[in-house]
C-alpha cells in the first residue's frame, strides 16, 4: 500500500496575492475559525455586560480602623482576622455566572499618608460590613472602627493636568505563587522573640510625607476555594521528582489499558506503511521517590517545606498597588518611589518568592513614543486603584493569610511613627461608684477634669524628621482628613454633636 500527498493546492496558493491567499483559505474552511474567534468575543462581552449590571447596586463602605496605642498583638491576631475573611467566599453556581453576572466580591486593605497622616482602612462590601468589624473586634477588642469618605476622591481622575502628578506602579511575583515571601515569623529574634517589625519601614516613610503629597498602598483580596492548593502540590511534587498523575478517566483502568493498545497498533501500523521508526515513549511508571527528600540540598528541603506550608493555610487571589501622588509644587518622586522599594524588598528571599514592580503596569516607559505610552499607564493605573478593581492591571497570584498579616496589620507600641492615627484611650464602662441622683442622673464637676500628659507628648517629638516640626498631632486633623461627613467636622468646629450618647459635661481622663 502506498500513500501519495497532494501539495498541488500549496503550490496553487503561492501563486496568490496576500489577499487572495487569505480570501481562498476563508472559503476553504478557515471560516470555521472566524465563527469560534467570533463567538468567543460575543460571550466575552456577554459576561462584561452582566457583570456590569449584577455590580451596579452592590455598595461598598470604607472602614478606618484604628487601634489603641499600647497594643502588644503581634500579625498573628491580623492571621486570624484574614481567616475569617475567608468566609465570604461565596460558590457561584454556573446559573449565576454566566447569565446573573455573579463574581466574587473583594475586600480592600489599605495604608494610606495624606500629607503625612497615616491611617489604616479596609473597604469592604456593605453587606459583608459587620463580618469585617467583627472580625476586627474579636482581636482588638478596643479598636475604633469608623466610615470615612473615600480619599481617592480628592485628586483628579485624568493625567496630566495642572494641580497634581501621579505615579504608580503593580507588583508582581518573581516566582510561582506557590513559593511564599518572607512572613513576620522570619522577622522574630531567634532567642529574645522580640519582633523586628516589618511594617515599621513603611510607616516611617509615610510619616516624612510632606504637605501635599499622598502615598497610598493597598491590596485587593478576594476570597476563594481550594482549588489553589492543587496547583501549589503540583509544584511540591515537581520538586520532589514525581511523574505527573495520570488520570485513568470515568471507565477505569481499563479503557487506559485498551488505549495503550490501540497506540502501539497505530505506531506499528504506521512504522509498516512509511518505513518510519517511530517508538511508544519510555515507561512512565513512576519511580520510587521515597528518598528523594534525602537526595536533596538543606537548602531546596527548606524551600518544599516552605512551600507546603503556605498550602496549608487559607489562600486569596491578590493584587498589590503602590501610588505616590502630589501637588506640583509638593513633588518627590525620586525620594519617595526608591523608599518605596526599599520597603518591598525587606520581604523577598533568594529560596522563596519576592516582589518586583510590573513593567506593564508601572508608571515608566522608554524608548518609542515614551511619553504618550506613560501617560495611559498613568490613567489606566489612577482608575484602577480608585475603582480597586481585581481584574484590571497585571493577573492576580495568590498570597495566604500568614503572608497578608505579614503586609498589613496593625502595628504594636514599639513602632513610634508621629502621625499614625490611633485611639487615644481604651473603652470603659463608667465607674459603679460614680454618685446619682433622681433628679440629676448624673453629679459631675461644672468643669471636665483633664488630665494631660506633657511627657508623652515631649518624649515624641524626639522622632519627628524636620518636615514635620509645625504639624498638629491633635485628632481633629486626622478627623479632617479621614471625615465620614463634612458636617461631622462642621459639628466638631463648632462644639455642636447631636449623635453623641455621652453628656458633655461628663469628666473624663486622657
Amino acid at each position: 500500500m502506498q500513500l501519495y500527498i497532494d501539495l498541488s493546492y500549496f503550490e496553487y496558493l503561492g501563486s496568490l496575492s496576500v489577499p487572495h491567499i487569505m480570501w481562498e483559505l476563508f472559503i476553504s474552511g478557515g471560516w470555521i475559525f472566524f465563527i469560534i474567534i467570533l463567538l468567543w468575543f460575543l460571550w466575552e462581552e456577554w459576561i462584561i455586560a452582566r457583570q456590569d449590571k449584577w455590580m451596579s447596586d452592590k455598595k461598598f463602605t470604607l472602614l478606618a480602623i484604628d487601634v489603641p496605642k499600647d497594643n502588644e498583638q503581634s500579625p498573628m491576631a491580623v492571621e486570624q482576622m484574614m481567616t475569617n475573611l475567608a468566609g465570604a467566599h461565596a460558590p457561584y453556581s454556573k446559573w449565576e455566572l454566566w447569565w446573573e453576572g455573579a463574581v466574587q466580591l473583594c475586600f480592600s486593605l489599605e495604608i494610606v499618608s495624606i500629607d503625612g497622616y497615616i491611617q489604616f482602612l479596609i473597604r469592604t462590601p456593605d453587606f459583608l460590613r459587620d463580618m469585617v468589624e467583627a472580625a476586627v473586634y474579636a482581636q482588638y477588642p478596643e479598636a475604633e472602627i469608623t466610615e470615612v469618605e473615600d480619599y481617592v476622591d480628592s485628586i483628579p481622575d485624568i493625567y496630566p493636568n495642572d494641580t497634581h502628578n501621579f505615579w504608580g506602579s503593580e507588583l508582581e511575583q518573581v516566582k510561582h505563587w506557590a513559593y511564599p515571601i518572607r512572613t513576620y515569623k522570619e522577622f522574630e529574634h531567634g532567642l529574645t522573640q522580640e519582633l523586628k517589625d516589618p511594617m515599621a519601614a513603611l510607616l516611617e516613610m509615610f510619616s516624612r510625607l510632606g504637605k501635599g503629597e499622598q502615598a497610598w498602598f493597598q491590596i485587593i483580596v478576594k476570597p476563594g476555594d481550594y482549588s489553589w492548593q492543587g496547583k501549589g502540590k503540583a509544584v511540591v511534587d515537581k520538586m520532589m521528582g514525581k511523574a505527573p498523575k495520570i488520570t485513568t478517566g470515568p471507565f477505569g483502568a481499563a479503557a487506559g489499558a485498551i488505549a495503550s493498545e490501540a497506540a502501539a497498533w497505530g505506531v506499528e501500523a504506521t512504522n509498516s506503511l512509511f518505513g518510519t521508526q517511530l517508538e511508544i515513549g519510555a515507561d512512565s511508571t513512576p519511580q520510587d521517590d521515597s528518598m528523594s527528600m534525602f537526595k536533596m540540598s538543606p537548602l531546596t528541603r527548606h524551600t518544599l517545606e516552605m512551600v507546603e506550608r503556605k498550602i496549608a493555610k487559607e489562600g486569596f487571589e491578590c493584587k498589590i498597588r503602590l501610588v505616590y501622588v502630589a501637588e506640583k509644587a509638593a513633588w518627590k518622586k525620586a525620594q519617595r518611589v526608591g523608599t518605596f522599594f526599599s520597603v518591598v524588598k525587606q520581604f523577598g528571599s533568594s529560596n522563596g518568592n519576592s516582589f518586583k514592580p510590573s513593567k506593564a503596569a508601572t508608571v515608566k516607559a522608554n524608548y518609542l513614543f515614551a511619553e504618550q505610552r506613560k501617560i495611559i499607564k498613568t490613567n489606566k493605573l489612577a482608575d484602577a486603584y480608585k475603582s480597586r478593581s481585581s481584574w484590571k492591571g497585571m493577573p492576580t497570584f495568590v498570597l495566604n493569610s500568614e503572608e497578608l498579616a505579614t503586609l498589613y496589620h496593625f502595628p504594636a507600641f514599639t513602632i513610634k511613627a508621629p502621625l499614625l492615627k490611633r485611639t487615644e484611650a481604651k473603652k470603659g464602662e463608667p465607674p459603679s461608684s460614680l454618685p446619682m441622683d433622681a433628679d440629676n442622673p448624673l453629679i459631675v464637676p461644672d468643669e471636665a477634669v483633664v488630665v494631660k500628659k506633657p511627657q508623652e507628648k515631649e518624649e515624641s517629638k524626639q522622632y519627628l524628621p524636620d518636615s514635620l516640626k509645625d504639624y498638629d498631632f491633635s485628632n481633629e486633623e486626622f478627623e479632617k482628613k479621614f471625615a465620614k461627613k463634612k458636617q461631622d467636622i462642621d459639628e466638631k468646629e463648632t462644639g455642636e454633636d447631636k449623635t453623641s450618647p455621652v453628656p458633655s459635661n461628663l469628666p473624663f481622663l486622657e
